[in-house]
């Protein structure tokens, strides 16, 4: 009588098969995105919607940008915690600014948590990238909601953070795809 084959064990099995796990890799990386993208629209609707970050739904999305980080990249944990540390004293330089510049409050916290974010993904070379493409999607997005608004009120700032964002991790997936 020969041995049984444990059967159970044959998805593991097959795993080790290289390709297969390049293409596995490759759907989590893209299941991974579209997760991304469509908390970033669920937040930058509530945001418009009702003038607040959800941090709950914050959370979710910054739990997938780590498994994407670490997903794309051999990055370490201090690596990103420094990126994420420095892009939410940026933002809350800027939210102070604003209070003793405008003799108002600029940005929210929620804006200053979205901005740390941010940061899982964003590196140092990538900033320039990503503050212009916010700051230029955030000029368009203030206009536009002056114009529909009719009154001098705050502006959601999460989704022109939710632009620039998507457009770091489009190019991150840019590069790895080709």
């Amino acid at each position: 009588m020969g041995k049984i084959f444990p059967y159970f064990l044959l998805p593991f099995c097959v795993l080790y098969d290289a390709d297969l796990a390049g293409m596995m890799m490759g759907i989590l990386v893209n299941f991974l995105l579209l997760l991304i993208i469509v908390g970033l629209i669920i937040l930058s609707v509530i945001d418009c919607r009702d003038g607040v970050v959800e941090y709950k739904i914050l959370a979710m999305v910054a739990i997938f940008l780590l498994l994407w980080r670490f997903c794309l990249t051999s990055a370490s944990w201090v690596e990103i915690m420094m990126n994420v540390c420095t892009l939410a004293l940026l933002a809350l330089v800027l939210r102070y600014g604003c209070v003793v510049i405008r003799r108002g409050v600029g940005m929210g916290l929620g804006d200053v948590a979205m901005f740390g974010v941010c940061g899982i993904v964003v590196t140092f070379a990538a900033w320039p990238l990503f503050l212009c493409f916010v700051g230029v999607s955030g000029i368009v997005i203030a206009c536009y909601w002056h114009l529909i608004r009719k009154k001098g009120g705050r502006f959601p700032f999460v989704p022109a953070l939710s632009l620039g964002l998507a457009s770091v991790l489009l190019m991150q997936f840019y590069e790895m795809a080709y």
